[in-house]
């Protein structure tokens, strides 16, 4: 089973679907959270849905404006059973639920499409625990989220440290991937580096940036306290460190040695520091082949 994330459907959204749904062998039981728009009329958006319905002997809708998302999926065989749940019914979703607030169906899914609810969520722990128990076993969940530059779009923007927090192996998750999205840069995913995270992974941009992340549930699980990563390595360095006191008196004579050694050298060391700093603003902080925390995807 499977759910996805994200701020209305368009053709890199609906390929990355595509992908999902095509690595099963069977038709998938799908929900998506909120009912979702298709509004993009690119070429290859329309050449990836006319394909789509082609390959089961369908016409081609046609359609100028927009059409619902969930709708596709089911005319083309992606799912067998494809619900939308949304707080209110007034775009047509079949399960009407605040997901504010814990949610119990009978029916489980193989796949969850968030394809841009969570950050209009304000109660994001509860949202993100009904994800959790709507999924099957081996059932996928999928986000497509805002992360940079998208003050005033929803109550929040995302980092990778929520979803790999989240959808780690302490609460029955496995295989978490996360990517970053850059509109402007529409043939391109940038991976992070999960293992990263415990140094944090950072990165600042001008334009408006997309957090995807695809988890699946591996076990059912309640959900342990969430920390931040990073804290939780300083956390367990320092307790490391006081069972054994002299790791703690060998540091504080490092540090002591260190600092006298930078009052002597103060503008060596500031001049280095400066050019480091502008070392990480460009390169560690950038969405590109520079920086150690991404890999880059060649996205299609």
């Amino acid at each position: 089973m499977c759910i996805i994330s994200a701020m209305g459907i368009a053709y890199v959204h609906l390929k990355y679907i595509e992908k999902v749904v095509l690595e099963s062998a069977t038709p998938l039981e799908i929900l998506f959270l909120g009912r979702q728009d298709c509004t993009d009329r690119s070429k290859r958006a329309k050449e990836l849905i006319s394909r789509s319905y082609k390959s089961v002997g369908l016409p081609v809708p046609n359609r100028e404006n927009s059409y619902f998302t969930d709708t596709l999926l089911l005319d083309c065989g992606w799912g067998s059973v494809v619900d939308t749940i949304d707080i209110s019914n007034y775009e047509g979703a079949n399960l009407v639920h605040d997901l504010n607030v814990p949610l119990q169906l009978e029916r489980k899914y193989d796949l969850i499409i968030d394809g841009g609810t969570l950050e209009h969520i304000y109660n994001v722990p509860i949202a993100l625990d009904n994800v959790s128990s709507l999924l099957k076993i081996g059932g996928k969940v999928v986000h497509f989220s805002p992360a940079n530059n998208h003050m005033g779009h929803g109550f929040y923007q995302f980092s990778p440290e929520l979803f790999a927090s989240y959808y780690s192996a302490n609460n029955g998750f496995s295989n978490t991937k996360i990517f970053l999205y850059d509109p402007r840069r529409r043939n391109k995913l940038f991976g992070v580096k999960i293992q990263h995270l415990s140094s944090r992974v950072e990165i600042m941009k001008s334009g408006r940036l997309q957090i995807w992340c695809e988890a699946t549930k591996v076990q059912d699980k309640l959900v342990k306290e969430i920390q931040q990563t990073d804290y939780l390595a300083q956390w367990n360095e320092f307790e490391e460190a006081g069972a054994n006191s002299s790791k703690s008196v060998f540091k504080g004579r490092m540090a002591g040695k260190i600092v006298s050694k930078i009052k002597k050298y103060r503008f060596t060391y500031f001049l280095a520091l400066r050019l480091y700093q502008s070392y990480r603003k460009v390169y560690w902080h950038s969405m590109s082949n520079w920086n150690p925390d991404l890999t880059t995807i060649k996205w299609k």
